[in-house]
């Protein structure tokens, strides 16, 4: 799948092409760009035209298309929009890169951060973007804006970072294409933790994760760990594995007590792990565990194995996304089998309105225990895995 088409609607008004010589018709969103049959444009020109026209006190939203024929960067346009945002007081919506394949392949569009663009229109609602490379959004915040789109074939860790750490307090939809490796998207399942913790974005409904080859991380990550009873636990011959920060004691201590306690501590998470003791910011064993169905202490609860009260407090849970948003969206990715169980097994995604897995490699029969779920689920689109001397290949929808 590639990106074929532009816009033809955006912000609730059809699209056409800004002609200097027409004007801004009120009645269209325009799209300011450069095209093969004007070779000489220069997208800056066309804006700062657009910005002088006598409506463009009213227009509440553009596009910008293609900023130059061959494969390079926006150069000063977006010091064109900034200078000029004065004259869009209005403005409450922007895409920035609606660009087809036949113009630039999405992993060949070279950007820039987008931060001073954002914060130059004070009632901006909805911001979307199109290409990763150069893509940033640094110190990005925003009072008013509630829809965030950042559409790549690859994003990278930085750049999602610097999303998620935004100030955006009305935040409500945040839909991130994060790609795949071969095209330059670093961001990892340790990277999104912080965000799939629930601690970001007060007011986020919508949360798309979309176009990612780490869908069944991202599952995983979401999963309810199986909780396990202090009091219920025996320590003899029983083997524990600690992951995370500990906040009352080292962990080389908690795994010296542990072992004179009469238990095995172990550095990995296997099958023959029967319990995982998880500090703040677990990591990847967390997932492990979860996959493995393996019972997951708290901190508390490894104190009173230990016959202690804790004099640091500490979370007993971890926080989970799925506990504040409505509609999930994992679709156009990589999600396999081994993801959609510990999402279906999850008890968290049946207080969602909708759950959007479209575009999978999902078999049959998980397809059909999603549908029977009571909740609106889209798992439409069904992909097969390629298959080369013996090692299985799942792409994400939009790549190169």
């Amino acid at each position: 799948m590639t990106i074929g088409s532009n816009l033809s609607t955006f912000n609730g008004k059809p699209v056409k092409d800004y002609d200097p010589e027409e004007g801004i018709d009120l009645n269209f969103c325009h799209r300011i760009r450069v095209g093969y049959d004007d070779e000489d444009a220069i997208i800056s020109e066309l804006f700062v035209q657009f910005a002088k026209d006598e409506n463009a006190s009213k227009v509440t939203e553009f596009i910008i298309g293609l900023w130059a024929l061959e494969m390079q960067g926006p150069g000063n346009l977006p010091k064109k929009i900034i200078e000029h945002a004065k004259e869009l007081p209005k403005l409450e919506a922007i895409m920035f890169g609606d660009i087809t394949y036949e113009e630039s392949e999405i992993s060949w569009i070279e950007n820039c951060d987008q931060t001073q663009m954002i914060k130059a229109f004070p009632h901006l609602k909805e911001y979307r973007v199109r290409g990763g490379n150069g893509l940033g959004f640094k110190g990005l915040n925003h009072p008013n804006l509630k829809k965030l789109v950042v559409e790549t074939g690859g994003l990278d860790k930085s750049t999602f970072t610097e999303i998620i750490n935004g100030d955006l307090p009305n935040l409500e939809h945040l839909e991130l294409w994060l790609g795949t490796e071969d095209y330059g998207g670093t961001t990892n399942i340790h990277a999104a933790r912080p965000l799939l913790s629930g601690t970001k974005f007060p007011k986020l409904k919508y949360l798309g994760l979309r176009n990612a080859d780490i869908s069944d991380d991202i599952a995983f990550a979401l999963a309810v760990g199986k909780a396990a009873e202090a009091s219920d636990v025996t320590l003899a011959d029983k083997t524990f594995v600690l992951t995370g920060t500990l906040a009352n004691m080292k962990r080389s201590d908690a795994k010296n007590k542990l072992i004179q306690m009469g238990a095995k501590v172990t550095g990995s998470v296997t099958k023959n792990t029967d319990y995982l003791i998880a500090g703040d910011k677990a990591g990847s064993k967390m997932e492990k565990a979860k996959g493995l169905n393996i019972p997951i202490l708290t901190e508390s609860d490894m104190m009173e194995l230990f016959g202690e009260s804790a004099e640091k407090s500490v979370s007993d849970g971890e926080g989970n996304i799925l506990d504040r948003i409505e509609i999930l969206d994992l679709s156009m990715g990589t999600l396999s089998d081994k993801g959609a169980e510990a999402l279906i097994t999850n008890p968290k995604i049946l207080q969602l309105k909708k759950l959007d897995l479209h575009r999978h490699f999902m078999s049959d029969a998980m397809m059909k225990r999603f549908n029977a779920l009571k909740l609106v689920v889209d798992v439409s689109d069904q992909e097969q895995a390629d298959e080369y001397d013996d090692e299985v290949y799942r792409y994400v929808a939009v790549s190169e």
